[in-house]
């Protein structure tokens, strides 16, 4: 078939696993809900939205618009490019923790309304830790935040603060073997949101973005003490 039937046949393949239970389906299910949510709730203003980027920074303009036309083209296949229930999303990725999804999980615990009691943060930590899994770090790296890391009890209140924790389970997850090259949904995500597309890894845009050479040996150095890779 052509690439957008492809891309609709994958899409439907997932949305079938995820119905029929599987964790990661169903992660990945909300991933594509929240990845497109703009896209399809407004095509025209996704792209305008971007062409102000464009005119702002010029040398980035045709890594931009490949981007979003890359953006456009995986969402025509989410839902025919329908617009998505918001609820839709959060409520993937709470069946998804619910079956034992870790990334699902860290995204559930960031987004409660209430902040979450230290016996769930911590248990959270020690069950990543303990299970190396890429996507968790990946995800625990984007939800981490002041609110999540002063509800972690020890040995891992550590692994969760401080200014660069983020940015370190993020490359950390990255080096674990999460998908952040040039074209990844990772990469392509942060080029959306952060309005700088300089075609980077997920990992050479932190370590760019570092406020100074010290933040970014700091960075380097940090190496998260007990993440290990599984055997």
């Amino acid at each position: 078939g052509t690439p957008a039937t492809d891309a609709v046949t994958a899409f439907e393949a997932l949305k079938q696993r995820a119905k029929e239970g599987d964790a990661v389906s169903q992660r990945l299910l909300a991933h594509a809900y929240e990845a497109c949510f703009l896209a399809n709730l407004s095509r025209a203003n996704f792209i305008r939205s971007y062409q102000f980027v464009q005119k702002q920074k010029p040398e980035q303009a045709a890594e931009v618009d490949r981007v979003v036309q890359q953006r456009v083209r995986q969402c025509d296949a989410v839902e025919g490019g329908a617009i998505i229930p918001v609820h839709l999303i959060n409520s993937w990725y709470a069946q998804a923790a619910a079956n034992g999804d870790l990334a699902s999980r860290a995204v559930m615990i960031a987004r409660q309304p209430v902040t979450p009691d230290t016996a769930t943060t911590t248990q959270f930590m020690e069950d990543l830790v303990a299970s190396g899994d890429p996507a968790a770090m990946y995800s625990l790296g984007n939800s981490l935040g002041e609110r999540f890391a002063s509800h972690v009890d020890e040995p891992y209140r550590a692994l969760a603060s401080g200014p660069l924790a983020g940015m370190a389970w993020t490359v950390a997850a990255c080096r674990m073997g999460y998908d952040c090259g040039r074209d990844s949904m990772a990469a392509t995500t942060f080029c959306l949101s952060l309005s700088r597309c300089e075609g980077e890894t997920v990992e050479e845009l932190l370590f760019a973005i570092a406020p100074d050479d010290k933040q970014r040996q700091a960075l380097e150095a940090s190496n998260l003490p007990q993440v290990t890779p599984k055997a």
